[in-house]
């Protein structure tokens, strides 16, 4: 098993949001044992999928309007779509640094 995925190794990503009152890393985690699912858990089952959590405020009672929700779902597709293009560039530009960029 790989510690860290190059870019050129990755078939596809996985981005895991939890729900209202969730957490980003709390959600996936076992209280007991700490095995967070997403980290030592499922790299073993899906060796070449980059694996990712997104979090956000996720509160129940910061929630006023469905509003709320679509902005939490814009940013997520606007930060996805950044992290892409400064992949694509640093790629494209400076691969003597691909290596050292955890998230391609």
């Amino acid at each position: 098993m790989k510690a860290h995925l190059s870019c050129s190794d990755i078939e596809s990503s996985l981005v895991a949001v939890h729900g209202l009152n969730g957490h980003a890393f709390d959600t996936w985690t076992h209280k007991q044992s700490q095995v967070m699912w997403l980290r030592d858990l499922l790299p073993q089952s899906l060796p070449n999928v980059r694996i990712m959590t997104y979090g956000y405020n996720a509160k129940f009672k910061n929630f006023t309007a469905h509003q709320d929700l679509s902005e939490i779902s814009a940013k997520l597709l606007t930060e996805l779509s950044d992290l892409r293009k400064t992949a694509e560039v640093v790629s494209r530009h400076q691969p003597e640094i691909k290596q050292h960029i955890e998230s391609c």
